[in-house]
């Protein structure tokens, strides 16, 4: 059996099941490309963290090679050196690189960093777990921090990148469960597969990667999916043998479009409101459909920017107009590295959705978000891009408020909602299908466009992410003109 490392321990903290698919199952598929630059901004951040608390030792041996990490980690400790990196410990059936350590004049402090703007639950028990180690191989640790990201911070002055917080009174209850934790994964680790019942933590705090694998078996319908149930609802149907949403009524749920979801669950068809063509009728042409793609990186790199701020990079508009025949068009725009994309972003975009009477998106917060940093950020074109935001209209809330079809399976995006009410039309033929491949590409190409290659892939790329978010307003172009038709 391998140690339980601190990754592998959170695993076995949300479900002892998912621990020993780790253990006995491993999924030995590569991490997709958003994975890896999510791992390479992580690596990013330490190393700024590293720098930010100055000198101290670095343990350089490979986790692999835990013999040498350990003795490594044993010199620094004699030596007396102030802080030390990446230190490695093991007690209770587990192995924990720290990420900093500060020698005081008590023993030692605790600091592990994260590439987040707060502080998270997961990181407490992190924390907690690591303190354990660290204590029962003997190391004098007095206090805990989380060392995160600003999100007061603004580039270029990343002075103020980092926030310490210290957890100690924390996590310092948490140290008897982590014991006891320990000690039930590994004695779960060397047992059969356990069998462990559907619950929130196959949802949260993300659905769980092997959900597919564990719960194959749930009917097409099952009371899950029902659109906004919240887990003790969840609970209290499956008590009463309600396993599918055919068994429920409607009156089981204040929501909405999950009473419409039920109806039509129950009577197999898709549900049309009559208030459909008035929902519509708001699209006043000419209408502007709006999508954007953004950045948003752990480190900022663009006057004014916070960690994580969604920076537009980005868009696509697909125009109808009130021509006969109408006057159908395409524009388009994507940044090119070495510069701050916003402002040339700003006036194509003013100049492209000037004169539509609607402006469309879907999901239309992100884009009216994307609209008020930008107004913020190009001052010169604020007013015009605020007028932009007052003509928007979003497409999703039409949906529904006044649609569901069995396919949608309780879900209202646009990837849901686009196969079941224009199924010619998808994005199985695209080489970036989804929006989180999209932004790390987008990423590299603007700011490491080396690791992509020389000019011909970079072009390549750039004709890919172009005709993604094509894609994405010529579906919204299309669901309405569906969405007409069965009005």
């Amino acid at each position: 059996m391998k140690l339980l490392s601190k990754s592998r321990y959170l695993l076995g903290l949300r479900c002892h099941k998912l621990l020993w698919l780790d253990e006995h199952e491993h999924d030995e598929s590569p991490p997709d490309t958003e994975s890896l630059f999510r791992l390479r901004e992580g690596i990013a951040v330490g190393e700024r963290a590293r720098a930010f608390l100055g000198d101290g030792v670095l343990i350089k041996s490979p986790a692999f090679a835990s013999e040498l990490a350990l003795a490594e980690t044993q010199r620094a400790l004699d030596s007396d050196a102030a802080v030390i990196f990446e230190a490695m410990f093991t007690a209770g059936g587990a192995v924990v690189r720290t990420d900093i350590l500060r020698r005081t004049d008590d023993g030692f402090d605790l600091i592990e960093v994260k590439s987040s703007t707060s502080v998270k639950d997961e990181q407490l028990a992190e924390v907690a777990m690591q303190l354990w180690v660290l204590r029962a191989a003997g190391l004098s640790v007095a206090r805990a921090f989380v060392m995160h990201l600003n999100s007061e911070c603004r580039f270029p002055d990343l002075s103020n990148l980092f926030v310490i917080e210290d957890v100690t009174e924390t996590v310092e209850p948490m140290l008897t469960e982590v014991a006891r934790e320990l000690a039930a994964q590994v004695a779960m680790l060397d047992g059969p597969k356990p069998e462990t019942p559907f619950g929130p933590y196959c949802k949260r705090p993300e659905p769980c990667a092997r959900f597919g694998e564990c719960w194959s078996g749930f009917s097409e319908h099952h009371v899950h999916t029902l659109y906004r149930i919240q887990w003790k609802s969840i609970e209290k149907n499956l008590a009463a043998g309600r396993d599918t949403i055919d068994k429920m009524d409607e009156s089981m749920t204040t929501v909405i479009p999950a009473k419409r979801q039920i109806r039509s669950v129950r009577t197999r068809e898709r549900i049309v409101e009559p208030g459909l063509g008035a929902a519509l009728a708001t699209l006043k042409a000419p209408v502007a459909w709006l999508d954007f793609e953004t950045v948003g990186l752990a480190i900022p790199v663009w006057p004014g920017c916070a960690p994580f701020t969604q920076v537009p990079v980005q868009f696509s508009v697909h125009w109808t107009g009130r021509t006969d025949p109408p006057d159908n068009r395409h524009q388009e725009y994507l940044a090119v590295a070495g510069e701050d994309p916003r402002p040339a972003l700003a006036a194509d975009l003013v100049r492209v959705c000037d004169s539509a009477e609607t402006i469309v998106a879907y999901y239309a917060s992100f884009e009216k978000g994307c609209i008020e940093r930008l107004a913020e950020a190009v001052p010169a074109h604020a007013d015009a891009l605020r007028r932009i935001n007052d003509r928007i209209v979003d497409l999703l809330p039409i949906v529904r408020d006044h649609v569901y079809d069995l396919a949608f399976h309780g879900s209202f995006s646009l990837k849901k909602v686009l196969p079941a009410l224009v199924p010619t039309l998808s994005y199985a033929d695209l080489d970036v299908k989804d929006g989180g491949s999209a932004t790390v590409l987008l990423a590299q190409l603007l700011l490491d466009p080396e690791r992509i290659g020389g000019d011909e892939a970079v072009q390549k790329l750039r004709r890919q992410l172009l005709a993604y978010c094509e894609r994405d307003t010529e579906a919204m172009v299309r669901l309405a003109e569906a969405l007409r038709a069965m009005s």
